[in-house]
């Protein structure tokens, strides 16, 4: 059996930094690289190969797109490249023969312990990642994210039967936008809708790097307080906020760092921003 990742890269003319960009490529294709089993392969899209320092093994392949770069614009780098991107990789995945397939984002991070865990339960409908972590590079904490999936890219496995239809093109169609044009918040749900049953994954199996300067959105995991007018309010709903993150949050561990291949030259990476 077999199992892909599919990514999409941005292009270097709306990234903020390419060089940034290649770079958590890189850690993410070391996640990946870093699995338990070998039997992965890794496809990213994109309109430029990125520069990696770090050597990948032909389990990593590079599918150039070629349709036009979008605009500088959140909505029309989602629709316009992202989407498109996926779809290509989706492809990909099914002439390589993936049994299952897993659309992650370029800057994410996932367990050494995914591939192995899906391809010895064979039969089951997919995976989605229920419970996750939130990192920052540069900080020496893991946030514990709840419901997965719902906030990240990186949070659903789907097996082959429920993507790939060979001559059946309109089912292929259909399974794309069940897995990719819907977006992974609704991924388990259209997928329920036809008939497959998805089971949460009963580890945290996926980091999600937020504040990275590169990603789409941050917003999501992120909770936030409504200023309020009345100064008490504010201050209340302000410490709770922070109670809640405090709580929730627990040290980069080095049993962690070997789990998503987090290289502990990464807690650095503020640092040497700020001196840049």
């Amino acid at each position: 059996m077999t199992f892909c990742f599919i990514t999409s890269i941005r292009a270097q003319q709306v990234s903020n930094d390419w060089s940034r960009v290649c770079e958590l490529f890189e850690r993410t294709a070391a996640s990946v690289f870093n699995q338990t089993i070998g039997d992965f392969r890794l496809v990213a899209v994109c309109h430029q190969r990125p520069a990696l320092k770090r050597p990948f093994d032909k389990r990593l392949e590079f599918v150039t797109a070629d349709h036009p770069v979008p605009e500088r614009d959140h909505d029309a780098m989602i629709v316009g490249d992202k989407v498109p991107k996926l779809h290509i990789a989706m492809q990909r995945a099914r002439e390589l023969g993936a049994d299952y397939v897993m659309p992650i984002d370029a800057d994410d991070l996932v367990s050494r312990r995914i591939v192995e865990f899906v391809l010895s339960h064979r039969g089951v409908d997919g995976w989605f990642v229920e419970r996750g972590w939130r990192y920052e590079y540069g900080t020496r904490w893991l946030a514990r994210v709840e419901q997965f999936n719902k906030v990240c890219g990186s949070g659903n496995i789907v097996a082959r039967r429920w993507f790939s239809f060979r001559g059946q093109p309109d089912k292929e169609r259909q399974a794309d936008l069940s897995i990719i044009d819907c977006g992974h918040q609704l991924t388990v749900q259209t997928l329920a809708a036809r008939g497959a049953f998805m089971r949460p994954l009963p580890f945290r199996a996926a980091v999600y790097i937020v504040s990275s300067g590169e990603n789409s959105s941050n917003a999501a995991v992120y909770e936030t307080a409504v200023p309020s007018k009345n100064p008490v309010r504010h201050f209340v709903g302000r410490t709770l906020l922070t109670t809640r993150t405090l709580l929730n949050r627990r040290p980069c561990t080095s049993a962690t760092r070997l789990e998503f291949a987090l290289d502990p030259s990464s807690l650095r990476d503020s640092e040497h921003r700020e001196r840049a």
